[in-house]
C-alpha cells in the first residue's frame, strides 16, 4: 500500500506503520483507529489541512473510500498542496482507481511543485509512463537530484509503450480492472507497488510485465490472476498484448502455500 505523507509526522507515521500491515479493508483494530480518530479530532482545531489528511488515512484503514476522498478534498480546498495532490493519487491508488490517480499525479507530481523526486513511485503504479518521462525531462531541465528516479527503466518502458501505440489511458484501463478485483475483495496490495519487468532484447517479442503481490496464498493468488486474465480479454477489445498484468501471492514463503499445510495434516 502507499504512504501518504503529512506535517504532522509523528501521527501519521504510526498510521504509516498501521498502513504497511494492512491486508484488506477494516481489519485494524477498531479501538486503535478511534484513539488516532481522537487525536485527529484535535488536530483539526489547530490544523484543518493536516486533521483532514489524517482522518482521510484513517478512513482508508476502514476501507471507505467514499470518506476518504470526502476528507483529502476538504484539505485540498483548505490548501491547494501537491503533498495533498500526491497523498489523493495514492489513496486512489490503494483503492485500485487507477485512472483517476493519473490525473492527481501529473497535476500533484509536476517537478516545479516539488514532489516529484520525492513521489515519483506513484507513477508506476497506477500507469502513468509518459508522464514520468515528461517530468524527467523537465526535471533535468531544472537540475533535479534524479538519482532515485530509475529513468533506464521509465524510457524503456515508454519506448515499448510507444511501439505499440499505447497510452498511458489504455494501461490505466488494464489497471483498473485489476483494482476492481482487489475492491470486490477488500483487500490491498502489499508493498510499495507492482513489479515491473521489461523484455526489450528480442528483435521480436518485446513485452512489459506489470505483477501485483496480494495478501492471499499461492492458490488464491492463481485464481484471482485467471480471474483477471478472463475480465481483460471480456472488457478490453483491443487488448495490448505488449503488456502481461498479473497478480501473485505477495505473503512470505512460510505462508503462500497455507492450504498445501492444511492437505498436509
Amino acid at each position: 500500500m502507499i504512504h501518504p505523507q503529512t506535517i504532522a509526522n509523528e501521527l501519521m507515521s504510526e498510521l504509516n506503520a498501521l498502513l504497511g500491515s494492512a491486508k484488506k479493508y477494516g481489519e485494524s483494530d477498531e479501538i486503535t483507529l478511534k484513539r488516532f480518530e481522537a487525536k485527529a479530532r484535535q488536530l483539526l482545531k489547530v490544523n484543518p489541512v493536516e486533521g483532514h489528511n489524517v482522518l482521510s488515512t484513517l478512513s482508508q484503514l476502514r476501507g471507505d473510500l467514499q470518506k476518504a476522498v470526502e476528507h483529502i478534498d476538504i484539505a485540498l480546498n483548505l490548501k491547494a498542496a501537491a503533498v495533498l495532490e500526491c497523498n489523493k493519487a495514492s489513496l486512489l491508488i490503494n483503492f485500485g482507481k487507477f485512472l483517476e490517480a493519473q490525473r492527481l499525479f501529473k497535476s500533484g507530481a509536476t517537478p516545479e511543485r516539488g514532489e516529484f523526486t520525492n513521489r515519483w513511485r506513484l507513477g508506476v503504479c497506477c500507469g502513468a509512463w509518459h508522464i514520468l518521462n515528461d517530468f524527467c525531462v523537465v526535471a533535468k531541465r531544472m537540475h533535479l537530484d534524479l538519482a532515485n528516479v530509475d529513468q533506464a527503466l521509465i524510457g524503456r518502458v515508454v519506448q515499448l509503450m510507444d511501439q505499440n501505440s499505447i497510452a498511458d489511458q489504455d494501461l490505466g484501463g488494464m489497471l483498473e480492472i485489476a483494482g476492481s478485483i482487489l475492491r470486490e475483495e477488500r483487500m490491498y496490495f502489499v508493498g510499495q507497488g507492482p513489479d515491473i519487468f521489461v523484455w526489450d532484447q528480442d528483435a521480436i517479442e518485446k513485452y512489459v510485465t506489470i505483477t501485483f503481490h496480494l495478501p492471499v496464498t499461492s492458490r488464491r493468488a492463481i485464481e484471482l490472476d485467471r480471474e483477471l486474465g478472463r475480465r481483460l480479454f471480456a472488457e478490453i477489445s483491443d487488448l495490448p498484448f505488449a503488456i502481461m498484468l498479473h497478480f501473485e501471492s505477495g505473503l512470505p514463503s512460510n505462508e503462500r502455500f497455507a492450504e498445501r499445510s492444511a492437505e498436509a495434516r
